[in-house]
């Protein structure tokens, strides 16, 4: 007993072990520009740590389309550990994956599962490379945190389902609420209980039904509230942009192809596009494969209960994030898979050494290469086919955790193994933005808008990256493609807008006007204030003109584009040499731009 315990003991320090060798290099991984910048690096509730005020806002706000507090609370707590340093996020992100690996090992001997068959499960849990997503991203702490109440809850009803007791019940609810608290996507754990009743509870009756009715109806209201909110968000299209068959359709190809990533595991990314070509026979093959599995899991509940619990828990909890309701947004995300494809594997742990028992094989385990010291091939033959496995996924997921390390890597990889996710264009796009390499940008969300030419926000940052440039003239047209609303650009974007298009059309006094209105909502905002000075040039108001263009300057004073517009400004009012000053240093941070020398050319010519 000493001897299995000790062995079973140090299989688990292996996994623990190899978990943090794959994810070792988390440490040198910063934020991403997806979501990050919400939930962490431009929020300052959380960018205060553990407040009182930030304490009422994390259960009063429905900001960013989802309510869960705990998940704000979890954001505060490490920025109030470790400030805004990545490494650190990155560590309690780790921490809870491996201490859901170690619920999840426990929820799996309540099931009867034997240990080795539990233990690859959980290795699979913690190695494979689908759930690199949910622990390299800091936003997906919230999936990290509802799967570390989820399995307590179910634990609980285990025990309370073969004791009856009411304190392991409460339990279970008090967790399952926890789980909603950290994200909406624990809805399913009603329903999962339902599955415990058959496999392994095995017990059915009015009592069980009537027991879900207290975990159905904070379901119900969480489903709801979370529904409202992405729906006010933009988030979900309606049913005359996507009708209900191709959400059905899209749905089921969805459900396959998580199957085949859990299989192969490569060419992962953040942004999935929507799949193209054959599409009907596509949802017809998938449909057909869908039906097959599920009658035969069906088939086989009495003989193998293990194959239909699986199933049910695969289909049931990636259901609420399936494209049937979300329609619109990308068909899959890795993310979505962190506990829904324990189900998979369930089935393939359980499934292989039944498989290997089969008759049908038992001429193959005489042979030379299967025999092992006498020892029953069927025993030993899983072992090394895990261990292979197990390996290949930890080089993947490895290789995957690196590719996370800012969003440069993770988008520039994107684009390349995937080139129609228009959003990773839009993402990689606005890293390149943020870098200053404008140009870059430009071509990247060109590839972008010609995949999805009516994408607000690849159209205004071509726009962005256009104005920074110069080219405004340019810029306005993709700027004009942006639809203004409350959900997607803000008010003070829409006055610079309408000021650039003023100021396109040399209407100088009414892009003063608007640019005006921009800056005093956000009075940092340099674009605006570069373009304001811009049209008080147009209004030859050149004092004030070369005043904007110094306020621009206090705020980006490594701004060659600003020093030449300032330039342009004191030249015209006589200032000759403050102007050479502005283009000497402008020349310092733009040793390349010809326009600036021919300027400098042209003063020094004049003088």
């Amino acid at each position: 007993m000493m001897h299995n315990r000790f062995n079973k003991t140090t299989l688990v320090l292996l996994i623990v072990a190899a978990a943090m060798v794959v994810y070792f290099p988390l440490r040198e991984n910063g934020f991403i520009n997806c979501d990050d910048p919400q939930y962490v690096t431009e929020n300052s509730y959380v960018g205060d740590g553990l407040t009182l005020e930030g304490l009422k806002w994390a259960f009063n706000t429905n900001y960013f389309f989802n309510y869960h507090p705990l998940t704000w609370l979890a954001h505060m707590s490490d920025t109030q550990i470790f400030g805004v340093n990545p490494a650190g996020h990155h560590l309690t992100s780790l921490i809870l994956h491996i201490v859901n690996t170690l619920l999840l090992l426990v929820f799996l001997e309540r099931l009867t599962i034997p240990p080795l068959q539990a233990l690859f499960i959980a290795a699979l849990f913690t190695l494979h490379p689908l759930n690199v997503e949910s622990v390299a991203w800091v936003s997906e702490k919230k999936n990290l945190l509802y799967t570390t109440f989820w399995f307590p809850s179910l634990i609980a009803y285990l025990k309370y389902g073969k004791t009856l007791k009411k304190n392991y019940y409460f339990l279970c609810f008090t967790f399952f609420v926890l789980s909603l608290l950290s994200k909406p996507m624990a809805v399913t754990l009603p329903v999962v209980l339902f599955l415990l009743d058959f496999w392994p509870l095995r017990r059915f009756s009015k009592l069980s039904i009537a027991e879900k009715i207290p975990f159905i109806i904070p379901a119900f209201l969480s489903s709801l509230i979370t529904y409202n909110l992405h729906a006010e968000g933009s988030a979900i299209a309606t049913l005359s942009v996507f009708p209900l068959t191709s959400r059905i359709g899209y749905s089921m190809v969805s459900y396959v192809n998580y199957i085949l990533k859990m299989i192969c595991p490569v060419n992962l990314i953040l942004f999935y596009p929507y799949p193209e070509g054959f599409i009907t026979l596509k949802f017809i093959f998938s449909a057909l494969f869908l039906i097959v599995i599920t009658f035969l899991a069906f088939k086989l509940r009495k003989t193998h209960p293990y194959f239909l619990f699986g199933w049910a828990w695969f289909l049931i909890v990636l259901f609420p994030v399936s494209r049937v309701f979300f329609a619109g947004r990308d068909p899959m995300s890795d993310r979505h898979a962190y506990l829904s494809a324990i189900g998979i594997f369930i089935i393939a742990a359980a499934g292989l050494p039944d498989l290997l028992k089969h008759k049908s094989l038992d001429k193959y385990k005489e042979s030379a290469f299967l025999k092992t010291n006498g020892q029953n091939t069927a025993a030993v033959l899983p072992v090394f086919i895990s261990v292979a496995i197990l390996s290949v996924f930890s080089i993947i997921s490895l290789r995957q955790v690196q590719r996370w390390r800012d969003s440069l890597t993770l988008f520039s990889y994107a684009v390349t193994v995937s080139p129609r996710s228009f959003q990773s264009y839009n993402n990689y796009g606005a890293e390149l933005i943020a870098h200053g390499r404008y140009s870059e940008a430009i071509n990247l969300l060109q590839k972008g808008l010609e995949i999805n030419p009516s994408s607000p926000s690849l159209n205004y940052k071509m726009g962005y990256a256009l104005t920074k440039l110069g080219r405004i003239d340019e810029a306005y047209d993709y700027y004009s493609k942006t639809k203004f609303s409350s959900s997607q650009i803000s008010e003070a974007f829409y006055y610079k807008r309408e000021g650039l298009r003023y100021l396109k059309d040399k209407k100088y006094l009414q892009a003063v006007r608007y640019l005006s209105l921009s800056l005093e909502i956000t009075p940092g905002d340099v674009e605006a204030i570069n373009n304001k000075g811009i049209a008080l040039m147009g209004l030859g108001r050149l004092v004030e003109a070369a005043e904007m263009f110094t306020a621009g300057l206090t705020i980006n004073p490594k701004s060659p584009e600003m020093l030449y517009n300032k330039a342009l400004a004191l030249k015209q009012n006589g200032n000759t040499a403050g102007a050479l000053e502005c283009l000497a240093a402008a020349l310092k941070l733009a040793p390349e731009s010809k326009v600036i020398r021919k300027a400098i050319e042209d003063i020094s010519s004049q003088r």
